[in-house]
């Protein structure tokens, strides 16, 4: 995949990151918190969306050297799943630097199937557009 490419997917996946990380914010105000005295929402949402997308990058990087073997659109689903789940507990154990909040490890597993989803969207988009595989 080109350099350009490459950008536009992983800008892309940022935004819907942020829009998801969002819109969790809307819905679930006091589970899923967004702002700190320093970070305003907005700033907080693509702070959190930039560094989930970084995590879920390294994470697919990482994905052939930990030597599982997953089979399937389900199984590899689930791992991503995975990744994004741990990826926004962490990115919440520093809300003084992301400005981003959960209330219990829960939310991180319900906001990442949906952050995983999003992703989903977004790559099934650029394989219709040619440009990915």
């Amino acid at each position: 995949m080109t350099t350009i490419k490459t950008l536009l997917k992983l800008l892309l996946i940022w935004l819907t990151n942020t829009l998801v990380i969002s819109l969790g914010n809307l819905l679930y105000p006091f589970n899923l918190v967004l702002g700190t005295y320093n970070r305003t929402t907005v700033q907080a949402a693509l702070y959190a969306g930039l560094a989930l997308t970084i995590v879920c990058y390294v994470g697919k990087k990482l994905y052939p050297a930990l030597k599982i073997k997953l089979k399937g659109k389900v199984a590899m689903f689930g791992y991503y799943w995975a990744v994004n789940s741990v990826a926004l507990w962490l990115i919440a154990k520093f809300p003084t630097m992301f400005g981003f909040g959960i209330s219990a490890f829960y939310w991180a597993i319900f906001l990442g199937l949906f952050t995983n989803l999003g992703q989903w969207v977004v790559r099934q988009l650029l394989k219709r557009a040619k440009y990915v595989k």
